[in-house]
């Protein structure tokens, strides 16, 4: 990194060794802290302001979404052969393709909430991954609703997938250093030796002095919502009036493992099997995710 930007850093930690003890006696790590984390989303900046080939076709999206017409087009033509040659699984690919692009072109807005649902089913249903992952190690010995379910479940997680070709459909420089701001912000406040404003103060002078100057929005810390996770980076962002759906809606994911849960209460090895679930993978995703 160069020196000027880790010295930006240590004056940063310098400034938080005023605040608290605890501050002062973990300057050394603060200023490590605050380099790591600023490296992973400096890079996604870079990324997208280098202009390589996955950039430009999301741009020329972002600049007309009909764009995405000649895209629907080559499935439509992969769709053709695989009925000639009778390949289901990447006839219903194909199908699936052609059916979210046009829900990209024809409402974006459905199209967000659909991003929504997807994550909200595959982390609310672990007893559906576990059917489907019994149901592969038996084979072909299989009925036709396992059969019919398998390919459901194949049919989200291929759409999950193809997701991933959006994923920097709504990012700038601009809400990646906003989102690491609100990151650093939580950080200091999570270790409960830091009033709010003194955060917010001296995070916004060294954002400044990084020239990228951002306003730290205490009152609306509650409310943030996460725009898109790239490569296990999420990405924050304050509500607004053009605000789309968070990726991750865990009020909801929460509410429906619970009513799980409730429902099969005569049965206290699915009961506990929910809880830990619960406890353990969705917990720790929260945590780790800043939620």
């Amino acid at each position: 990194m160069h020196t000027d930007i880790t010295q930006i850093f240590e004056e940063t930690a310098r400034e938080l060794s005023t605040v608290s003890q605890h501050y002062k006696e973990n300057e050394s790590a603060v200023t490590g802290m605050l380099q790591y984390v600023y490296t992973q989303y400096i890079a996604l900046v870079e990324y997208i302001n280098d202009s390589g080939e996955e950039i430009q076709e999301i741009n020329r999206i972002k600049d007309n979404k009909l764009y995405l017409k000649k895209y629907i087009s080559a499935f439509e033509l992969n769709l053709k052969f695989y009925k000639i040659t009778q390949d289901e699984n990447n006839i219903h690919k194909m199908s699936l393709n052609i059916w979210l692009f046009n829900l990209y072109i024809d409402d974006i807005d459905e199209f967000y909430k659909f991003q929504t649902n997807i994550n909200t089913f595959f982390l609310s249903s672990p007893e559906k991954s576990d059917k489907y992952k019994n149901l592969k190690r038996q084979g072909k010995e299989i009925t036709e609703s396992d059969k019919e379910f398998m390919q459901q479940y194949q049919n989200k997680r291929h759409l999950k997938s193809i997701l991933k070709f959006f994923r920097y459909r709504s990012l700038t420089s601009k809400n990646i250093m906003t989102s690491l701001s609100i990151v650093l912000y939580k950080a200091l406040i999570d270790t409960k030796e830091i009033k709010k404003h003194q955060a917010k103060n001296i995070l916004e002078t060294m954002f400044h002095k990084l020239e990228y100057p951002t306003t730290i929005r205490i009152n609306e810390m509650s409310n943030i919502y996460i725009k898109v996770v790239i490569d296990k980076l999420p990405i924050f962002a304050y509500h607004s009036s053009t605000d789309k759906e968070s990726i991750y809606d865990f009020n909801m994911i929460n509410k429906i493992l619970l009513s799980k849960k409730e429902n099969c209460k005569e049965s206290p090895s699915k009961t506990n099997k929910y809880q830990h679930y619960i406890d353990t993978y969705i917990a720790t995703l929260q945590k780790k995710l800043g939620f």
